[in-house]
């Protein structure tokens, strides 16, 4: 089958000798003949016998695409980088490689591959279409511009004596981007 949900899958037997009386036999006791068509996924079996004692089983195997999925890792940007340095990592599994990819910002398309980097804040949409047309799935996401980095003083103790040690000060950090300090 070529795309996932759709009974498309066909079987055509073909013969040496069309001449000779053949009797077709399907295990799903279908009356078809040498030409099936509109096949669903799973196993067809004939028997073939030609009139003159000569017998033979074959078995056909019909395959259909999984369903198409699409899941990303978005990365936003860091707030002490001046650049746009957003990223979208896409994983796409189940319909029929190769995949072809639509990204837009605002209505105007940008990009078609399947990652995008260097981006700033914004929705981005992307469209992913499979090697068959049929599959298309649709993803949306948000690149966040990053607050900025704000100190503020919440307490502070001068040292009394020049080169003691007794000097204390605590801050508040707010905006940014979270980084663990190792």
């Amino acid at each position: 089958n070529t795309c996932f949900g759709v009974n498309d899958g066909s079987i055509d037997l073909n013969f040496a000798d069309n001449s000779a009386s053949i009797n077709l036999i399907w295990s799903d006791g279908s009356t078809a003949g040498a030409k099936r068509n509109n096949l669903k996924p799973g196993i067809y079996k004939v028997t073939i016998n030609s009139g003159s004692s000569c017998e033979m089983e074959r078995t056909f195997e019909i395959i259909s695409p999984k369903e198409m999925t699409l899941s990303a890792k978005v990365s936003q940007p860091d707030a002490c980088n001046p650049n746009d340095n957003g990223m979208i990592d896409l994983t796409i599994s189940g319909g029929t490689a190769p995949y072809s990819y639509q990204w837009t910002k605002d209505n105007i398309t940008f990009d078609s591959s399947e990652d995008v980097g260097n981006i700033g804040a914004g929705t981005y949409v992307v469209k992913v279409t499979d090697a068959n047309n049929c599959a298309v799935k649709t993803g949306t996401y948000i690149i966040k511009k990053p607050a900025i980095l704000e100190l503020k003083i919440v307490s502070q103790t001068t040292q009394l004596c020049f080169g003691s040690d007794g000097g204390n000060i605590s801050i508040e950090a707010n905006g940014g981007t979270k980084k663990k300090i190792s």
